[in-house]
């Protein structure tokens, strides 16, 4: 995913009231959160080396009303039962789906 679909995520996100929790995995194996503050901690190390943020939402509502951003949004991700997963990076070769 490119920066500026994640710099679209991340405006649309923090948009939100409440904010959706997240936590992240860094290629480096570096995991962040669960926390709600979608500008200045996803952008800390720059996007470049993130393999995943998985949106974290606390009701069956929000997580149909986020789904369909995401959606609109059009990133890649994984729909799973606790949470929305976009992906940033994927392993060569490993085919992904688009939310």
């Amino acid at each position: 995913m490119n920066d500026t679909k994640w710099s679209e995520l991340c405006a649309t996100m923090a948009a939100r009231n409440p904010r959706p929790r997240w936590t992240s995995l860094s290629a480096n194996g570096h995991t962040h959160g669960p926390e709600r503050e979608w500008h200045h901690h996803l952008r800390a190390g720059g996007f470049h080396d993130l393999v995943h943020v998985d949106i974290l939402p606390d009701t069956a509502t929000e997580r149909e009303e986020i789904l369909a951003v995401l959606r609109a949004i059009h990133v890649p991700g994984e729909v799973r039962s606790d949470r929305l997963r976009v992906i940033g990076l994927a392993p060569p070769g490993t085919p992904v789906d688009w939310i």
